[in-house]
């Protein structure tokens, strides 16, 4: 019986949250450090902002839904080539808005630095200001399987 590539593509996922959570745990940290909701909204927020002003909206949620659920249709040369650009369009978008998204937080942190900071406050929002860089590379490896 062959698999199907959809199996496959949820098979990957799997393996790359599995190998990002083991990877984790071995490390030390607990997982709810790396929760930060506002990175997590803002990213999405830009995310979506970006694929619509981008024309790439509906050609991405076609990738996502291609990904996961078996169409019947036949899908054309051009509809993949567009699906596949609106992820790489994506990805760029998730890169550079994480890392534009770290260096607002820490301006507005070193402006409203206090004088008399410990340097563990530092380190503490230093860390913050870089989880919207872990959760825009996360997203990113998620859509490298998607692409595949």
């Amino acid at each position: 019986m062959k698999k199907g590539p959809y199996v496959e593509g949820i098979l990957g996922i799997m393996f790359l949250l599995t190998s990002l959570i083991m990877g984790y745990k071995y490390v030390g940290g607990y997982f709810v450090n790396f929760i930060d909701y506002p990175s997590l909204i803002l990213l999405c927020f830009l995310l979506l902002i970006s694929l619509y002003a981008g024309n790439q909206l509906r050609y991405f949620a076609q990738a996502i839904k291609n990904a996961f659920i078996k169409s019947s249709k036949e899908i054309s040369k051009s509809d993949i080539k567009r699906m596949e650009y609106s992820i790489d369009y994506a990805i760029k978008v998730l890169m550079f808005g994480g890392m534009f998204f770290a260096v607002i937080y820490l301006f507005t942190f070193f402006q409203n630095l206090p004088a008399s900071a410990d340097y563990e406050i530092v380190l503490i929002n230093v860390a913050i200001a870089f989880l919207s860089v872990f959760w825009s590379l996360f997203f990113s490896l998620f859509l490298v399987q998607i692409k595949g």
